[in-house]
């Protein structure tokens, strides 16, 4: 094997779009134990190099062992900046302009130590290089042009900057390798991987990343065994298709109705063969001399596709009625979308673009999951039986003419792969506009007084117009690609193929052979054949729709719940804990890169009563959520009764949620229940007597009177938003009484 490029921890992360194409090409021919030992064991080596040769420089400056202790804290400072953009971003580029600043600033400061140069300010001039404008001690302004020396210093700090925000890219990416692989531990071991690969995927693109790139970095990060599944591989379409159905198959249905699909399937390519029988009894019709004989194969022709319109008829609402059931089961998509959605974690519904591609994604995802599986057995099986038949027996009858038709199969192949390419991103683009148009209604649902109120109702109207008028032209577009397609396969090459075989047939009988209802039952076997193959083609475009559907579901559902359920088995039970004491030590929580909190800590003992209190938007409501767990902090630990939060039971009657009532400032009333449904509403075990005192003691039993006593079957529609959050403070007291 020839030498090895040797990348550096620089070189893979400073600019994600240059990333030396020879090393992703060696890497495919290298196995993961040589690939271990050509690279770097310790990712911050060019790090320490580049920060021996700025303190190098400090100390030919000063002439001391010891950078003075105000510019090691400047430095620490810059340091804290480069930590805390690379938190906030997960990935840098480059370092801002503003670190850059601090740097020049300590350059200056390390040159002029002796004058304590104050307000510092450079500039770069051409022919002069770099010039500081500063003030002395006493106020007096100078200029001092950076020597050789001094601008070899500053692009050492330069550099060091640069390899240092490069390592901070390195511990993010580790930080966040570490982070999924705890989490996919809760998914089947096959899974887990996959699951690793394709989270790592979807944040890293956004930074310019190719997929096969993060894969060279996944490889490179891992400390521990290196599966198969992480090394680089570019997902075609194809590849893609393949694995969204394998993994529909092999995840969402049990072994029993695998077995009633494939008894479905295997009806209904039969079916489909069936019908490939007819153009033969009419080629013998046409041929008969006799006309009984004749009328009966007519007749077998109409019998035949009666009987099989019939069946296929009972099979398409059998089948339907088993993609329903499917679906619907205990442990089926639809519980499984419901139970990830409630799943979800507490950061992810705070971010607004989340809760968009959640919204349209819940609608997409069952209509998805329901047209792949019956594409493949209603639509893709008996096309491709029906073409086989037509082929098979164009054949057998004259093969000049069946292999006419069979030439068609490759241009048609080429055309659908073309419209496949077209199609790919506008459906992504798509579901991006239709997460964003889901997003906006529901906000503008919600804020529907305050719209109104502010005189807004026109500016508002035109940005959801503007939105459904991208998803309108994205939609024009794939009609477009799509009849393209049909166009090229089913009108031009149809006809061409159907004017082949005729003038094939012209030729045979002119060279004296008879039997004309061969010809026409060669005609009628092409237009079987390109209409298997037409509808194969559209079904192929369909699924890269719904593939993307059940793609964009994994992404945003992504097992959640499951996830939970896993975790809690190792969990403690809210029963076992000593006490309901809290204790909050250094606690950070950013979302999105933004810092929320920072170092808070604080107790509360058991029994306790606290009042938190502070301006609008400082966090208390923030604080609420960490420490009831519903977000989980960047930094520090919330413990309660001397157990971590995170190690307490999420799910089950042994809960901690069953041990926490929270009133929110707009309390969840849902109108299709009645009052006692909603008093039931995270009370399951509060009965009548305590549901009708609590309502008398909040002034609500008149409300819900009915004939001068307490109705709990009352309609809670047309509550005021005063009596919404008496009858949620209603809750929160049935839940304290009841522990």
């Amino acid at each position: 094997m020839s030498e090895l490029y040797r990348p550096q921890a620089h070189e893979l992360w400073k600019k994600p779009k240059d990333l030396d194409r020879e090393i992703r090409e060696r890497y495919r021919d290298v196995g993961v134990e040589e690939l271990r030992e050509v690279i770097p064991g310790d990712l911050r080596e060019s790090l320490e190099d580049a920060q021996e040769t700025v303190e190098q420089a400090l100390m030919e400056q000063f002439g001391i062992p010891e950078v003075p202790p105000q510019l090691q804290a400047e430095m620490k400072s810059v340091v804290r900046a480069i930590e805390a953009a690379a938190r906030k971003n997960v990935f840098t580029d480059t370092p801002d302009d503003s670190i850059y600043e601090q740097l020049e600033h300590v350059a200056v400061k390390a040159l002029l130590f002796k004058e304590q140069p104050q307000e510092i300010q450079i500039e770069s001039i051409p022919e002069r290089g770099y010039v500081a404008h500063y003030k002395d001690a006493e106020g007096g302004s100078h200029e001092y042009e950076l020597s050789v020396e001094g601008e070899d210093m500053l692009f050492n700090m330069h550099e060091w900057a640069e390899q240092l925000t490069s390592v901070e890219n390195v511990r993010q990416f580790e930080e966040r390798l570490a982070t999924l692989k705890k989490r996919a531990q809760a998914k089947p071991a096959a899974e887990q991987d996959a699951f690793v690969r394709r989270e790592m995927v979807k944040k890293y693109v956004g930074f310019g990343f190719t997929e096969q790139q993060v894969g060279n970095l996944l490889l490179i990060a891992d400390e521990g065994p290196i599966s198969t599944e992480l090394l680089p591989e570019d997902e075609t379409a194809n590849t893609q298709r393949y694995r969204v159905l394998k993994e529909v198959w092999n995840e969402y249905l049990t072994k029993e109705e695998k077995g009633t699909y494939i008894k479905f399937a295997a009806a209904m390519m039969g079916i489909g063969a069936l019908e490939g029988m007819g153009p033969a009894l009419m080629g013998k019709a046409i041929d008969s001399k006799e006309d009984l004989v004749a009328a009966a194969f007519v007749t077998g022709y109409l019998g035949l596709n009666v009987a099989a319109g019939w069946i296929n008829r009972k099979l398409n609402i059998g089948f339907r009625e088993h993609m329903n059931e499917i679906a619907e089961r205990q442990g089926g998509l639809n519980e499984r979308l419901a139970h990830d959605l409630a799943f979800q974690p507490g950061e992810r519904m705070s971010r607004t673009e989340d809760r968009g591609r959640i919204l349209a994604a819940m609608g997409r995802s069952q209509s998805a999951f329901q047209e792949i599986l019956y594409s493949m057995a209603r639509v893709n099986l008996p096309a491709a039986a029906m073409s086989t038949v037509g082929v098979g027996t164009m054949m057998a009858m004259d093969w000049r003419i069946g292999l006419i038709s069979l030439a068609s199969a490759p241009i048609a192949i080429g055309i659908a792969r073309k419209a496949d390419k077209k199609l790919r991103p506008l459906v992504g683009e798509t579901y991006k506009k239709e997460s964003e148009l889901a997003l906006e209604v529901e906000e503008q649902i919600n804020a529907h007084q305050e719209v109104v109120l502010a005189g807004m109702q026109e500016e508002m109207a035109e940005r959801i117009a503007g939105l459904v008028e991208d998803q309108n032209r994205l939609e024009l577009e794939r009609t477009r690609a799509r009849a393209d397609m049909e166009f090229q396969a089913g009108v031009v090459l149809n006809s061409s193929v159907l004017s082949a075989i005729t003038m094939a047939g012209v030729i045979i009988r002119n060279m004296g052979i008879e039997h004309g209802g061969d010809i026409v039952a060669a005609l009628m076997y092409s237009g079987q054949y390109r209409r298997g193959f037409d509808e194969l083609m559209r079904s192929n475009t369909e699924l890269i729709r719904s593939t993307a559907a059940i793609v964009e579901m994994e992404e945003v559902f992504n097992g959640y719940a499951q996830e939970e359920v896993e975790l809690d088995r190792d969990r403690v039970g809210a029963s076992e804990l000593e006490h309901f004491g809290i204790d909050v030590q250094g606690v950070s929580l950013e979302i999105d890169g933004e810092s929320i909190l920072h170092d808070v800590s604080f107790q509360i003992p058991a029994g306790g009563v606290v009042r938190l209190e502070g301006r609008s938007g400082h966090g208390k409501t923030t604080v609420s959520r960490v420490l009831s767990g519903y977000y989980q902090p960047t930094e520090g630990t919330v413990t309660i009764g001397e157990e971590d939060a995170q190690h307490i039971k999420r799910t089950g009657p042994d809960s901690l949620y069953k041990h926490i009532a929270y009133l929110s400032q707009h309390p969840y009333i849902f109108d299709s229940g009645d009052l006692r449904e909603n008093l039931a509403f995270g009370n399951p075990g509060s009965d009548d007597e305590g549901m009708e005192q609590v309502l008398r003691e909040l002034g609500l039993e008149h409300r819900f009177s009915k004939t001068g006593s307490l109705d709990l079957s009352s309609s809670i529609r047309g509550l005021s938003g005063g009596e919404k959050a008496r009858l949620g403070l209603a809750r929160v007291l049935l839940k304290i009484r009841s522990q």
